[in-house]
């Protein structure tokens, strides 16, 4: 039994070497250096489990921090997707929107386009017809002036042989109703 502790002391001062912990002293020798040389390992060692310890709970304080901060940026990241949704729906909704005026509005200026080429045809007709009209006016005029001019030329050669037979002279007014009258005019009055 001694042997198998005098082998645990070997390995437990060769561990504690390797941890740059001060070695322990020799436990079956009574010897006040040795005693001192075991307390102060000892309390460097009770020293190192202590900064373990606070090392331990310091890690596990950053380690809640991170998986808080994680937790945290995860929670944003899904407020920024749920953002970035709705949004992209409006955008979407905004483009049909737009696709739905654009097409109105493609068909309302076709509409005004076909509407404005009827009304231009319309008015190239009846500018047409207008001046259609007043040809057929003007012609018209002329024809009246022509059988004016023929009537009152028949009125005279009428009047000219019932002057022979009356001694008497038919007038026309101004109004072109026929008057009797004396013979005030020549012929070339008319």
């Amino acid at each position: 039994m001694i042997a198998s502790l005098m082998n645990d002391l070997s390995n437990i001062r060769q561990t504690q070497q390797s941890y740059g912990i001060p070695a322990i002293g020799d436990l079956f020798r009574g010897k006040s250096d040795d005693i001192q040389d075991t307390i102060t390992s000892v309390y460097h060692m009770m020293r190192q489990r202590a900064a373990d310890i606070e090392f331990r709970q310091e890690a596990r304080g950053r380690w809640a921090k991170l998986e808080a901060d994680k937790q945290e940026s995860q929670d944003a990241c899904t407020r920024v997707k749920a953002i970035n949704e709705k949004l992209s729906n409006e955008n979407k909704d905004l483009r049909n929107q737009l696709a739905s005026m654009e097409l109105k509005h493609k068909s309302e200026v076709q509409r005004l386009t076909s509407e404005k080429d009827d009304l231009t045809k319309k008015l190239t007709q009846m500018v047409s017809k207008e001046t259609q009209y007043r040809h057929e006016i003007k012609s018209r005029d002329l024809q009246i002036e022509k059988l004016k001019e023929s009537y009152k030329l028949k009125l005279f050669e009428k009047a000219t042989t019932k002057e022979q037979i009356q001694g008497s002279f038919i007038r026309i007014g101004g109004d072109g109703n026929v008057l009797p009258g004396e013979l005030k005019y020549s012929s070339l009055d008319f």
